[in-house]
C-alpha cells in the first residue's frame, strides 16, 4: 500500500472482515496456555496478571479468557442501567418517607439485577450471536424496569406495576440460567467444573420460579409485603455467587475485571448526582435567582462531587490486586455504598434548591412586613383606612406573584379570603396602639390581624414552592373536603412541605456520614496488611469518626431554636469536610505522627544539650579512636585489617512494607 509515495506492508489479518460466531467458546485452548505444576500456580505473584490468566493445571479445570476491562457489550448494557437511574430519580424526588423508601427499594432491585448480569459477564462473556441475543433480552429487562419506575411505590402499591416487576425479574433469571447452561455445555469434556455451573443454572431457574410465584400475591387496593421476597432472593443469589467463587476455580473472579466494574458503577452514581445537580441549576436559572450565597452553594455542589470522586479513586487504587475473600467482600460492600452515595448526591443537590427557596421566602416575608409598615394614611379619609390597608396588602402580594406566579386557583382564593377578613376590621383600629388601649373592643382584632398576615405569608410561600417545582398541595391531597377553608388547606400544605425539608436535611447528612464511613471500610479491605502502620490506622479512624459526626448533625434539626438548617452553610459544610479528608489523604504521614516526631526531636535535642553541657560525650570521643583505627586498618591506611560488623541486608519485601507504611 502506498502512502505519500511510500509502500508499507499491512498485516492481511487486519483486512479481513470480522466474523461473528453463533456461539463463541470462552475457554482458553490447552495449546494456547502454558502448562505448569499445580504447586507453581499457588506461588504466582499477585501482580503477575499474565501468568494468572494463562495457567493450566493437571486437574483439567477449564480456564477462561480474561478481559483487562469492560468490553463494548458490557458498556452498552451499562447505558441502560444509567438511564433507569436517571428516569427514576427524575420521577421520584426524595423528599418524604414514602419516596425515600421507594428510592432505596427500586435502586436496590435494579443494582442486584445489574450485579447478577455483571457477575456472568466478567467471567464468561464472549461476543457471539447467542450473547447478543441474550444482551437484547437483558436490555428488555431494563426497559421493563423503566416501565415500572413510574408507579413503583411500596406503600401505595398498584397491582400491575408490582406484577410486572416480578415478571421482569423472572425473565432476567431465566436468561441467566440459559447463559450459564451454555458455559456448562462448553466445558462438558472437562473432568471438573460442571457441577458448580449446573448449580448456578438451577439457582437462577429456581429464583425465576419464585419471582413468578410472587407475582400472584399482588392485588388491587391492597399492599402486600411479598415484594420483600425479591430482596431476600436477590441477596441470597449474590451471596451464593460470590461465595461459590471462593471454593470453585471454575467460578473464580481472580484475574477478572470485577473490581473495575464496581468502580465504573461508582462513576455512574456520581454522574447521576451531577445530573440532578444540573436539573436544580436549571430551576434556579428559570427563577432568576443569582446571589452570592446561591453561587457559593452551586460551587459547593460541584466541588463535593469532585472531592468524593478523588477520595474514592485515590483510596481504591489497589482494587485490581484484590483476590479471594477480600475481593468478594470489597465487591459486596458496594451495594450499600452506591445507595448512600446516590442519596448523598440527591440530598446535596436539593440543598441548593432549598437554600434558594429560603432566600425567596425571606424576600417575601420582608416584603409583606415592610409593605404593612409602609402603609400611609396621609390624605385618606378615616372611613377608608381599612380599605387602604387592604389595597396596600393586595399590591404587595401582586408584586411577589409577579416574580413567583401561583399555579393553583386556591392560592388566589386564600388571599381573597384573607383580605375579606381584614376588610371587616373597624377603621378606628388603625389610629394606633395608644388609642386601641383605651377601647377594649379593638384589642380583640390584634390576634385576628396577626393571624391574617401569617396566613397571607404562608399562602405566598406555597406559591414560591410551586415556582421551584415543589407542589405543597400534593402532600395533602385527599385529606380535606371541598368545604374546608382555603387558609386551612394552605397552612397544612406549608407544614407538610416544611417536614419535607427536615427529612431532606436528615437523610442527606446521614448519607454523607455513611458515604465516608463505607469508603473507610472499602479502603481497609483493599489495603494490604503489610501496608498498614499505626499512623495510617489513626488517620482512617479519624476519618471514620468524622463520618459519625456528619451523621450526628441531624440532631440539630430537633432543636427548634437552632437556625443552622436555615443558613446557606449546609452544603458548604459537607463540601469542606470532604475537602479536608481529600487533602489529609495525601499527607506522607499523618499530622498526629508529624507532631509526635517534632516533640521527640525536641526532647532528644534537649537531652543532647544537657549531656554536652555536663561533659557526657567524653566516652563517645574515647570510643571513636579505636573505631577510626579499625576503619583505617580495614581500608589500608595502616595497621592490620580488622573485621567490620555489617548489618544484615534488609529484604526487599520488608522495604516495601516500610515504604507502604509511610505513604497513604
Amino acid at each position: 500500500m502506498s502512502i505519500h509515495g511510500k509502500t508499507e506492508d499491512i498485516n492481511p489479518h487486519l483486512l479481513t472482515d470480522f466474523k461473528l460466531k453463533w456461539i463463541a467458546n470462552p475457554i482458553v485452548p490447552e495449546d494456547k496456555i502454558r502448562p505448569i505444576n499445580p504447586g507453581e500456580y499457588d506461588d504466582l505473584q499477585l501482580h503477575d496478571v499474565d501468568d494468572r490468566r494463562q495457567v493450566f493445571d493437571y486437574d483439567h479445570i477449564p480456564r477462561f479468557h480474561k478481559k483487562p476491562g469492560s468490553d463494548r457489550l458490557e458498556v452498552f448494557y451499562d447505558l441502560w442501567f444509567v438511564a433507569n437511574l436517571a428516569v427514576f430519580t427524575s420521577l421520584h424526588t426524595v423528599n418524604d418517607e414514602t419516596n425515600l423508601l421507594s428510592y432505596v427499594a427500586y435502586i436496590s432491585l435494579l443494582w442486584f439485577d445489574w450485579f447478577q448480569t455483571s457477575l456472568y459477564d466478567v467471567r464468561f462473556l464472549a461476543d457471539s450471536v447467542f450473547e447478543r441475543v441474550a444482551r437484547a433480552l437483558h436490555m428488555g429487562v431494563m426497559v421493563g424496569f423503566a416501565v415500572v419506575s413510574v408507579n413503583f411505590t411500596p406503600d401505595e402499591q398498584k397491582n400491575g406495576t408490582f406484577q410486572v416487576t416480578s415478571l421482569v425479574l423472572m425473565v432476567s433469571r431465566l436468561v441467566l440460567a440459559v447463559r450459564y447452561l451454555s458455559i456448562a455445555w462448553h466445558i462438558r469434556h472437562f473432568k471438573q467444573g460442571k457441577k458448580p455451573l449446573f448449580f448456578l443454572v438451577a439457582m437462577n431457574f429456581l429464583a425465576a420460579l419464585i419471582y413468578m410465584g410472587v407475582s400472584f400475591r399482588f392485588q388491587d387496593g391492597k399492599n402486600s409485603r411479598a415484594y420483600g421476597t425479591w430482596y431476600a432472593i436477590s441477596a441470597i443469589e449474590s451471596l451464593l455467587q460470590v461465595g461459590l467463587s471462593l471454593y470453585f476455580k471454575v467460578l473464580s473472579f481472580d484475574g477478572t475485571h470485577l473490581t473495575e466494574r464496581m468502580t465504573v458503577a461508582t462513576l455512574f452514581m456520581l454522574g447521576e448526582g451531577v445530573n440532578v445537580l444540573g436539573e436544580n441549576v436549571v430551576t434556579i436559572v428559570q427563577n432568576s435567582g443569582w446571589t452570592a450565597p446561591t453561587i457559593g452553594n452551586l460551587t459547593a455542589g460541584v466541588a463535593h462531587v469532585y472531592f468524593v470522586y478523588m477520595i474514592y479513586f485515590d483510596w481504591m487504587s489497589r482494587h485490581h490486586t484484590l483476590t479471594g475473600f477480600r475481593q468478594a467482600l470489597w465487591t459486596l460492600i458496594h451495594l450499600p455504598f452506591h445507595i448512600v452515595l446516590l442519596l448523598f448526591s440527591e440530598g446535596a443537590s436539593q440543598f441548593i434548591q432549598w437554600w434558594k427557596i429560603s432566600e425567596s421566602i425571606f424576600y417575601a416575608r420582608d416584603k409583606i412586613t415592610h409593605g404593612t409598615a409602609a402603609i400611609s394614611f396621609d390624605g385618606v379619609a378615616e372611613e377608608d383606612f381599612t380599605q387602604t390597608v387592604v389595597a396596600g396588602l393586595q399590591d404587595t402580594v401582586q408584586d411577589i406573584w409577579a416574580k413567583y406566579a401561583p399555579s393553583y386557583i386556591d392560592s388566589q382564593d386564600a388571599i381573597d379570603s384573607i383580605l375579606d377578613d381584614i376588610s371587616k376590621i373597624p377603621n378606628d383600629y388603625w389610629y394606633g396602639e395608644e388609642y386601641r388601649a383605651t377601647v377594649p373592643s379593638l384589642s380583640d382584632y390584634d390576634a385576628k390581624f396577626e393571624t391574617d398576615i401569617v396566613d397571607m405569608a404562608v399562602t405566598v410561600c406555597n406559591t414560591i414552592f410551586q415556582s421551584y417545582k415543589i407542589d405543597p398541595l400534593a402532600n395533602i391531597a385527599g385529606k380535606f373536603t371541598v368545604d374546608t377553608p382555603s387558609t386551612v388547606i394552605q397552612n397544612a400544605a406549608f407544614e407538610a412541605t416544611s417536614t419535607r425539608f427536615e427529612i431532606t436535611f436528615n437523610f442527606t447528612f446521614i448519607a454523607a456520614g455513611l458515604t465516608l464511613l463505607i469508603m473507610v471500610l472499602l479502603y481497609a479491605v483493599a489495603r494490604p496488611r503489610s501496608a498498614w502502620s499505626w499512623s495510617v490506622g489513626l488517620r482512617m479512624a479519624l476519618f471514620g469518626l468524622t463520618g459519625v459526626g456528619l451523621a450526628l448533625v441531624t440532631l440539630v434539626s430537633r432543636d427548634e431554636e437552632n437556625q443552622y438548617p436555615l443558613t446557606p452553610w449546609l452544603l458548604p459544610t459537607l463540601t469542606l469536610v470532604f475537602f479536608i479528608v481529600a487533602v489529609l489523604s495525601h499527607f506522607p504521614r499523618g499530622p498526629p505522627t508529624q507532631a509526635f516526631d517534632f516533640l521527640r526531636r525536641r526532647r532528644r535535642g534537649r537531652a543532647m544539650d544537657d549531656d554536652d553541657a555536663s561533659g557526657g560525650y567524653g566516652h563517645l570521643q574515647e570510643a571513636r579512636v579505636p573505631a577510626l583505627q579499625a576503619y583505617e586498618g580495614h581500608h589500608g591506611y595502616g595497621g592490620q585489617p580488622t573485621q567490620i560488623y555489617t548489618a544484615p541486608t534488609v529484604p526487599h519485601g520488608a522495604y516495601d512494607g516500610a515504604r507502604y507504611g509511610k505513604t497513604f
